[in-house]
């Protein structure tokens, strides 16, 4: 996989999740998903990617609530679209959950 596709895949990956769980609050406070994703990777690095999807996988085998989702996922964009690189996101941990192709990751960074 090229690492332009590579990335692309990354990037739908999360806006969709985005969309899915806070979309409406984004809405609500005139920003787009789109705008999180870039700031997101601008921020914390591709790697928060993975940990965005593993998260909201953990999440759904673990029958969190979707408030737990929304306030998580809230809390990690409010980091990046202050570009608060000293903020330790509440998803850092999860990247072992996710089911996005990881095995060229090392090749598109």
């Amino acid at each position: 996989m090229t690492k332009n596709k590579l990335s692309a895949n990354l990037y739908h990956s999360v806006n969709k999740h985005l969309n899915e769980h806070i979309g409406d609050e984004l809405k609500r406070c005139n920003t787009s998903s789109n705008q999180c994703v870039i700031m997101l990777e601008y921020t914390f690095g591709r790697e928060v990617f993975y940990q965005i999807d593993g998260f909201i996988n953990f999440a759904k085998e673990h029958n969190f609530s979707e408030f737990q989702i929304q306030s998580t996922l809230i809390h990690d964009i409010g980091g990046a679209l202050n570009k608060d690189t000293l903020m330790l996101p509440r998803v850092s941990d999860y990247a072992q959950y996710s089911n996005l192709e990881k095995s060229t990751l090392n090749n598109a960074l």
